[in-house]
């Protein structure tokens, strides 16, 4: 059976070729627009840049929403990688297969690059000191790129935790860290900010299937044990 890893890389790879405006480009317009949350709200039209949103249709389709956090703009996608703990700006960082790599074009290829990110793909493999990488809207298509390990113009990486275990929870505990899945609204049927989805919180409070839900110390929300996925 294939893992996760493969399986998003696998989904990646069949889009290699497809051009913007066309049928499968915009299916995936399509699909991240009806997928939610849709972050921030922003429905991403046909026209818009598309990178960040392929990567997130890779997510939605491959059911890794809970690891990959779903946006349409690069530096956003960021923030969300480095609200879960899960983001690595090391030059001297190797990727693995699946991984999320961010490009900063302003990079001056002096030690490690904190600009602003315009663009991003998954990397597809590495081999020695290179790394394939599949992005979406390069060159108006999903194209390939080869660049070295801690080469110039690398921002940085998103790096999902394929092999971590999220459980749905049942012996759910005070200070357990968990992610709200994708949909759920409070306990009272209230819905929820986009941003909540994509962050680890902490648990505050638990009476029956009722849980208090924290971030940084702030109550976000009451919401159902069952829609929420222990880390």
């Amino acid at each position: 059976m294939a893992t996760k890893r493969e399986t998003i890389v696998a989904k990646a790879q069949a889009y290699v070729g497809i051009k913007e405006g066309s049928a499968a480009h915009k299916a995936i317009i399509d699909k991240y627009n009806n997928h939610k949350p849709l972050a921030r709200g922003y429905a991403v039209k046909y026209t818009d840049a598309w990178c960040a949103t392929f990567i997130s249709y890779l997510a939605i389709v491959c059911n890794a929403t809970d690891i990959i956090p779903t946006e349409c703009g690069c530096e956003e996608m960021i923030q969300l990688f480095k609200a879960r703990g899960i983001w690595k700006e090391n030059d001297n960082y190797k990727p693995t297969a699946a991984d999320i790599i961010f490009y900063d074009w302003d990079d001056s290829g002096k030690g490690d690059n904190t600009g602003w990110t315009e663009h991003v793909g998954i990397v597809e493999k590495v081999e020695g000191n290179k790394i394939t990488v599949i992005e979406g809207n390069k060159n108006n298509a999903v194209s390939r790129r080869e660049i070295v390990v801690g080469g110039k113009y690398i921002r940085g990486y998103g790096v999902p935790q394929y092999t971590k275990n999220y459980n749905v929870v049942s012996a759910l505990k005070v200070g357990d860290k968990v992610i709200v899945k994708d949909g759920a609204k409070t306990y009272t049927n209230q819905s929820l900010a986009p941003f909540v989805y994509g962050r680890e919180h902490k648990v505050l409070e638990i009476k029956g299937d009722r849980v208090v839900i924290t971030y940084r110390g702030v109550v976000v929300c009451a919401i159902r044990k069952t829609d929420l996925k222990k880390v």
